[in-house]
This record gives structure tokens, sequence and C-alpha cells, in this order.
């Protein structure tokens, strides 16, 4: 079996082209992240040659037995719940979308359970533990700042980084943003007076 990031290269062209035809729909139509849309495309690439190597060719002829079946491998293979419960829902998305394009007649994906992960919540800093390791004050001010150093009220390049710092580790624990999405934050992405970030 292929892993998710080989290319589609073996697949018959149908399935290949609904597979390319699902990426772009994933990227540009659903707004997805490269890296969700990576892990999408290549569960889906994965199950597309499992159908293919079950003699299916034509994208009407998949059912929920061999979308079961091919799930079935994954467990089989030791994948964890999180990483089967993942490849199910691309499978969901993949059907669905097939689906819609009149590529499929029912909606095979849709009589997938859901599988139910066990996620334990991660354990989290205490306001005052997570006050401690910003070294600010409950003010919100940092607990050595002196305020502006430099001319005309600005402040010294240190304090500058130490309020920048601040901020980032403010924001991630505040709100569980993606450091990639954090990343990304630049000035006019900031609602001042809704006080959100987008």
């Amino acid at each position: 079996m292929r892993s998710p990031s080989e290319p589609a290269g073996a697949l018959p062209p149908a399935f290949d082209a609904l597979l390319r035809a699902f990426e772009r729909h994933l990227a540009a139509g659903r707004g997805l992240s490269p890296h969700t849309v990576r892990a999408y495309v290549g569960d889906a690439d994965s199950l597309l040659a499992h159908v293919a190597r079950c003699g299916i060719e034509v994208v009407g002829e998949v059912d929920i037995s061999v979308i079961r079946a091919w799930l079935a491998i994954q467990h089989s293979a030791g994948h964890s719940r999180a990483t089967i419960a993942r490849r199910a829902a691309s499978a969901r998305a993949l059907t669905a979308f097939a689906h819609e394009r009149g590529l499929l007649q029912s909606d095979q994906g849709a009589l997938l359970g859901t599988l139910k992960t066990r996620r334990e919540l991660p354990e989290v800093l205490a306001v005052d533990e997570m006050l401690a390791v910003l070294g600010t004050r409950r003010d919100g001010r940092l607990a050595d700042s002196q305020g502006p150093a430099g001319p005309a009220g600005s402040l010294d390049p240190a304090a500058a980084l130490d309020l920048r710092d601040a901020a980032i580790m403010e924001l991630l624990y505040a709100t569980a943003v993606r450091v990639s999405e954090l990343c990304g934050v630049d000035v006019g992405d900031v609602d001042a007076s809704r006080r959100t970030i987008r």
C-alpha cells in the first residue's frame, strides 16, 4: 500500500481525475490548510488504490463494503484510533464530493459510523502560573518593565521584544491558535475594537 505522500500515478484514469478534482475542491472550494489537504488527499489516494486492487475501476461502483474493508486494513496495520478516524473522515469527504459531482449514485461514506477517539484534556497552566511564565503582573505590564525608555516615548528594542514575546505567549495561551496561524498574523489581521484576530 502506498504511503499518503506517494503520487497517484498507478490509479485508473477515472480515480486519478477524481483525486485531482478532490484536491482542488479541498484547497480552493473549502479553503483548508495545505497540511489538511495533504492528509485528506493522501488518505483518498490510499482508499482509491485499495478500490482499484479490488478490481473496481469505475467510481460509481465504490460501495460501503469496500470502504469498510479499507478501514479494517488500516486497523489491522496498527494505526491509531485518531488516524483511522481521520481516514474515515477523508473517505466521507471523498464520497460526498463524488456524489455531488454525480459520480456516485448515493453517498456511500455517509453510511460509515463515526469512530470516537479517546481524547484526554491537556493539562493547562493556571492563570498565576502563566503570569509567572510571561513575567507579567496582573495588570498586564511586564514585571520588570519600567515603561518607555527611548526618545519620544518609544520602547527600547529589548523592551519591544519582551512585549512581542509576551503577546505571542498570551495569544497562544488564550486562543489555542496553531503556531503556523500565529506566524501568519499581520498587523492588519488585528481588530482592536472587537479584540479579535483573523
